[in-house]
Protein backbone atom coordinates (compact mmCIF):
# COMPACT_ATOMS: atom_id res chain seq x y z
CA UNK A 1 0.00 0.00 0.00
CA UNK A 2 1.80 3.19 -1.11
CA UNK A 3 1.08 6.40 0.95
CA UNK A 4 1.42 10.38 0.19
CA UNK A 5 3.45 12.41 2.04
CA UNK A 6 4.58 16.25 2.84
CA UNK A 7 8.58 16.53 3.86
CA UNK A 8 11.57 18.48 3.59
CA UNK A 9 12.31 19.42 0.24
CA UNK A 10 15.92 20.38 -0.86
CA UNK A 11 14.49 20.65 -3.64
CA UNK A 12 13.17 23.62 -1.58
CA UNK A 13 10.13 24.52 -3.21
CA UNK A 14 10.21 28.42 -3.42
CA UNK A 15 10.04 30.83 -5.77
CA UNK A 16 13.34 33.05 -7.39
CA UNK A 17 15.29 33.77 -9.54
CA UNK A 18 14.60 34.06 -10.54
CA UNK A 19 10.46 36.09 -8.12
CA UNK A 20 12.96 37.81 -9.45
CA UNK A 21 11.73 39.71 -12.14
CA UNK A 22 10.28 42.45 -9.28
CA UNK A 23 12.79 44.31 -10.02
CA UNK A 24 13.40 43.93 -13.50
CA UNK A 25 15.51 40.80 -11.77
CA UNK A 26 12.92 40.61 -9.04
CA UNK A 27 10.63 39.36 -11.74
CA UNK A 28 13.34 37.59 -13.23
CA UNK A 29 14.19 35.74 -11.72
CA UNK A 30 14.50 34.48 -11.47
CA UNK A 31 14.11 33.36 -11.67
CA UNK A 32 13.43 33.95 -11.67
CA UNK A 33 12.77 33.90 -9.04
CA UNK A 34 13.16 31.73 -8.88
CA UNK A 35 12.95 30.37 -4.74
CA UNK A 36 12.45 29.44 -1.37
CA UNK A 37 11.19 26.23 -0.78
CA UNK A 38 8.77 25.56 2.10
CA UNK A 39 10.31 22.21 3.99
CA UNK A 40 7.26 19.87 5.67
CA UNK A 41 7.21 16.91 7.51
CA UNK A 42 5.70 13.98 6.01
CA UNK A 43 1.93 13.57 7.57
CA UNK A 44 -0.32 12.55 4.84
CA UNK A 45 -1.11 8.90 2.77
CA UNK A 46 0.78 8.96 -0.36
CA UNK A 47 -0.63 7.80 -4.05
CA UNK A 48 0.63 5.34 -6.44
CA UNK A 49 2.52 6.63 -9.27
CA UNK A 50 2.95 4.52 -12.80
CA UNK A 51 6.77 3.49 -13.04
CA UNK A 52 7.93 5.80 -15.99
CA UNK A 53 11.25 5.97 -17.18
CA UNK A 54 13.15 9.69 -17.14
CA UNK A 55 13.68 11.36 -20.36
CA UNK A 56 17.28 11.59 -21.29
CA UNK A 57 18.61 15.56 -20.51
CA UNK A 58 21.68 17.34 -21.79
CA UNK A 59 24.04 17.49 -18.27
CA UNK A 60 25.46 20.13 -17.03
CA UNK A 61 27.93 19.75 -15.22
CA UNK A 62 29.82 23.21 -14.83
CA UNK A 63 28.67 27.03 -15.68
CA UNK A 64 30.98 28.76 -17.89
CA UNK A 65 31.82 31.89 -17.99
CA UNK A 66 28.81 33.02 -18.93
CA UNK A 67 29.03 36.84 -17.68
CA UNK A 68 32.14 37.75 -20.11
CA UNK A 69 30.24 35.65 -22.77
CA UNK A 70 27.07 37.72 -22.59
CA UNK A 71 26.39 40.62 -24.75
CA UNK A 72 26.19 44.05 -23.96
CA UNK A 73 22.93 45.85 -23.15
CA UNK A 74 22.96 48.89 -25.60
CA UNK A 75 22.04 51.74 -23.60
CA UNK A 76 18.46 53.04 -25.51
CA UNK A 77 17.11 56.51 -26.04
CA UNK A 78 13.60 57.12 -25.71
CA UNK A 79 12.22 58.05 -29.39
CA UNK A 80 12.52 61.73 -30.11
CA UNK A 81 10.15 63.72 -29.21
CA UNK A 82 8.73 67.61 -30.79
CA UNK A 83 10.60 70.15 -29.07
CA UNK A 84 8.19 71.49 -27.18
CA UNK A 85 7.10 68.27 -25.46
CA UNK A 86 10.85 67.47 -24.25
CA UNK A 87 11.04 66.87 -20.37
CA UNK A 88 14.57 67.14 -18.66
CA UNK A 89 15.87 64.21 -17.91
CA UNK A 90 15.41 62.33 -14.83
CA UNK A 91 17.04 63.01 -11.64
CA UNK A 92 18.08 59.77 -10.10
CA UNK A 93 17.83 59.54 -5.90
CA UNK A 94 21.36 58.61 -3.97
CA UNK A 95 21.14 54.80 -3.79
CA UNK A 96 20.57 54.86 -0.13
CA UNK A 97 17.28 56.95 -0.69
CA UNK A 98 16.16 54.99 -3.84
CA UNK A 99 13.50 52.45 -2.91
CA UNK A 100 10.06 55.04 -2.84
CA UNK A 101 11.43 55.61 -6.50
CA UNK A 102 12.12 52.27 -7.24
CA UNK A 103 8.94 51.22 -6.09
CA UNK A 104 7.17 54.36 -8.01
CA UNK A 105 8.66 52.74 -11.30
CA UNK A 106 8.22 48.80 -10.86
CA UNK A 107 4.73 49.84 -9.63
CA UNK A 108 3.63 50.86 -13.15
CA UNK A 109 4.85 47.86 -14.20
CA UNK A 110 1.71 45.48 -13.13
CA UNK A 111 -1.68 46.04 -11.09
CA UNK A 112 -1.29 42.41 -9.34
CA UNK A 113 -1.50 42.72 -5.49
CA UNK A 114 1.20 39.85 -4.99
CA UNK A 115 3.75 42.16 -7.08
CA UNK A 116 2.89 45.11 -5.23
CA UNK A 117 3.81 43.05 -1.77
CA UNK A 118 7.21 41.97 -3.73
CA UNK A 119 8.50 45.57 -3.68
CA UNK A 120 7.76 46.76 -0.62
CA UNK A 121 10.74 45.14 1.00
CA UNK A 122 14.28 47.71 1.25
CA UNK A 123 17.21 48.15 -0.21
CA UNK A 124 15.14 47.50 -3.46
CA UNK A 125 18.26 48.00 -5.81
CA UNK A 126 20.78 46.38 -3.91
CA UNK A 127 18.92 43.39 -3.46
CA UNK A 128 18.30 43.43 -7.40
CA UNK A 129 22.07 43.60 -7.61
CA UNK A 130 22.78 40.84 -5.52
CA UNK A 131 20.04 38.61 -7.25
CA UNK A 132 21.73 39.40 -10.67
CA UNK A 133 24.96 38.31 -9.33
CA UNK A 134 23.89 35.33 -7.93
CA UNK A 135 22.02 34.28 -10.53
CA UNK A 136 24.47 34.83 -13.36
CA UNK A 137 26.28 32.13 -11.23
CA UNK A 138 23.64 30.31 -10.74
CA UNK A 139 23.13 30.80 -7.57
CA UNK A 140 19.55 31.25 -6.11
CA UNK A 141 19.87 33.80 -2.72
CA UNK A 142 16.74 32.72 -1.14
CA UNK A 143 17.55 34.66 1.72
CA UNK A 144 17.03 37.97 0.25
CA UNK A 145 14.49 37.10 -2.58
CA UNK A 146 11.04 39.07 -1.39
CA UNK A 147 8.86 36.48 -1.84
CA UNK A 148 7.07 33.87 0.28
CA UNK A 149 7.16 30.76 -0.66
CA UNK A 150 3.76 28.41 -1.63
CA UNK A 151 1.09 27.66 1.20
CA UNK A 152 0.20 24.01 -0.10
CA UNK A 153 2.66 21.51 1.24
CA UNK A 154 5.39 19.51 -0.46
CA UNK A 155 3.90 16.52 -1.76
CA UNK A 156 6.20 12.95 -2.47
CA UNK A 157 4.98 9.59 -4.24
CA UNK A 158 6.30 6.09 -2.57
CA UNK A 159 5.94 3.13 -4.59
CA UNK A 160 7.72 -0.13 -4.37
CA UNK A 161 10.43 1.27 -2.16
CA UNK A 162 10.99 4.13 -4.37
CA UNK A 163 10.92 7.81 -4.49
CA UNK A 164 8.75 10.60 -6.53
CA UNK A 165 8.21 14.26 -6.68
CA UNK A 166 4.14 14.27 -6.95
CA UNK A 167 3.67 16.56 -9.83
CA UNK A 168 0.83 18.09 -8.21
CA UNK A 169 3.62 20.44 -6.47
CA UNK A 170 3.98 22.03 -9.73
CA UNK A 171 0.75 24.06 -9.47
CA UNK A 172 2.37 25.28 -6.34
CA UNK A 173 3.84 28.16 -8.65
CA UNK A 174 1.02 28.89 -10.83
CA UNK A 175 0.43 31.98 -9.43
CA UNK A 176 3.91 33.03 -9.03
CA UNK A 177 4.24 32.66 -12.38
CA UNK A 178 1.41 33.87 -13.75
CA UNK A 179 2.61 37.23 -11.90
CA UNK A 180 5.68 37.30 -13.67
CA UNK A 181 5.02 37.02 -17.16
CA UNK A 182 1.92 39.42 -16.92
CA UNK A 183 4.68 42.01 -16.61
CA UNK A 184 5.40 43.41 -19.73
CA UNK A 185 8.81 42.30 -21.66
CA UNK A 186 9.13 46.47 -23.09
CA UNK A 187 8.49 48.03 -19.64
CA UNK A 188 11.04 45.77 -17.76
CA UNK A 189 13.32 46.43 -20.50
CA UNK A 190 12.65 50.24 -19.92
CA UNK A 191 12.21 49.98 -15.98
CA UNK A 192 16.11 48.60 -16.37
CA UNK A 193 17.25 51.60 -18.15
CA UNK A 194 15.85 54.54 -15.90
CA UNK A 195 17.41 52.21 -13.00
CA UNK A 196 20.81 51.12 -14.93
CA UNK A 197 23.07 53.88 -12.97
CA UNK A 198 21.64 52.89 -9.41
CA UNK A 199 21.72 49.04 -10.48
CA UNK A 200 25.32 49.45 -11.48
CA UNK A 201 26.20 51.67 -8.35
CA UNK A 202 25.23 48.77 -6.28
CA UNK A 203 26.70 46.12 -8.65
CA UNK A 204 29.76 48.09 -7.95
CA UNK A 205 29.56 47.98 -3.90
CA UNK A 206 29.42 44.16 -4.14
CA UNK A 207 32.82 44.15 -5.42
CA UNK A 208 32.16 43.98 -9.69
CA UNK A 209 33.04 46.22 -12.28
CA UNK A 210 29.71 48.50 -12.16
CA UNK A 211 29.35 48.03 -15.88
CA UNK A 212 28.95 44.38 -15.82
CA UNK A 213 25.58 44.85 -14.38
CA UNK A 214 24.44 43.93 -17.56
CA UNK A 215 26.36 41.20 -18.61
CA UNK A 216 25.59 39.67 -16.27
CA UNK A 217 21.56 40.08 -15.69
CA UNK A 218 21.47 38.40 -20.01
CA UNK A 219 24.10 36.02 -18.27
CA UNK A 220 21.16 35.60 -15.72
CA UNK A 221 18.29 35.12 -18.42
CA UNK A 222 20.59 32.97 -20.31
CA UNK A 223 20.92 30.38 -17.61
CA UNK A 224 17.79 29.77 -16.93
CA UNK A 225 16.71 29.52 -20.53
CA UNK A 226 20.14 27.00 -20.81
CA UNK A 227 17.72 24.88 -18.07
CA UNK A 228 17.23 20.93 -18.92
CA UNK A 229 13.91 19.95 -19.94
CA UNK A 230 12.95 16.85 -17.34
CA UNK A 231 9.96 14.63 -18.79
CA UNK A 232 8.55 11.88 -16.10
CA UNK A 233 8.92 11.56 -13.18
CA UNK A 234 11.31 12.24 -10.89
CA UNK A 235 13.02 10.11 -8.34
CA UNK A 236 14.07 11.89 -4.77
CA UNK A 237 16.43 10.61 -1.99
CA UNK A 238 15.48 11.64 1.48
CA UNK A 239 17.96 11.93 4.20
CA UNK A 240 15.96 12.27 7.04
CA UNK A 241 13.39 14.62 7.08
CA UNK A 242 15.41 16.17 3.37
CA UNK A 243 14.61 15.28 -0.02
CA UNK A 244 17.23 15.57 -2.44
CA UNK A 245 17.43 14.05 -6.63
CA UNK A 246 18.23 10.87 -6.68
CA UNK A 247 19.68 11.36 -9.87
CA UNK A 248 23.37 12.71 -9.33
CA UNK A 249 23.37 14.69 -12.66
CA UNK A 250 20.19 16.15 -11.39
CA UNK A 251 21.43 16.71 -7.63
CA UNK A 252 24.56 17.90 -9.41
CA UNK A 253 23.06 20.89 -11.35
CA UNK A 254 23.29 24.75 -10.67
CA UNK A 255 20.82 25.59 -7.76
CA UNK A 256 18.78 28.04 -10.71
CA UNK A 257 18.98 24.63 -12.61
CA UNK A 258 17.18 22.59 -9.86
CA UNK A 259 14.64 25.62 -8.65
CA UNK A 260 13.26 25.62 -12.14
CA UNK A 261 12.66 22.01 -12.57
CA UNK A 262 11.03 22.02 -9.40
CA UNK A 263 8.21 24.77 -11.52
CA UNK A 264 7.28 21.40 -13.57
CA UNK A 265 7.14 21.59 -17.22
CA UNK A 266 4.28 24.06 -17.91
CA UNK A 267 5.60 26.71 -15.99
CA UNK A 268 9.49 26.50 -16.31
CA UNK A 269 8.11 26.60 -20.33
CA UNK A 270 5.95 29.64 -19.75
CA UNK A 271 8.79 31.35 -17.68
CA UNK A 272 11.25 30.76 -20.16
CA UNK A 273 9.24 31.94 -22.83
CA UNK A 274 8.79 35.36 -21.05
CA UNK A 275 12.33 35.74 -20.47
CA UNK A 276 13.19 35.03 -24.14
CA UNK A 277 10.96 38.22 -24.67
CA UNK A 278 12.55 40.26 -21.88
CA UNK A 279 15.74 39.39 -23.14
CA UNK A 280 15.20 40.87 -26.77
CA UNK A 281 13.35 44.15 -25.47
CA UNK A 282 16.95 44.15 -23.27
CA UNK A 283 19.12 43.91 -26.18
CA UNK A 284 16.88 45.43 -29.39
CA UNK A 285 15.20 48.39 -27.17
CA UNK A 286 11.73 48.55 -25.74
CA UNK A 287 10.52 50.75 -28.42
Amino acid sequence: MTMKGTAKETVQSGAAAPKILALLVIAILVAGAFWMFSQQRETQPEKTIAPAIIETHKPVTAIPDVVEQAPDIPEFIAEEMEPEATQPAQVLPPLEESDAFVREILGSLSQDTEFALWIQTDNLIQKAAAIIDGLSRGDVLRKIIPIQPPEKPFQVVRQDGNIYLDETNFQRFDSLINTLTSISPAALAQAFQILRPLLEEAFSGLGNPGDKVDNSLVAAIDLTLASPEINGPIALKQESVIYHFADPELEALPQLHKQLIRLGPDNRQKLQTHLQQVRTALLEGSR
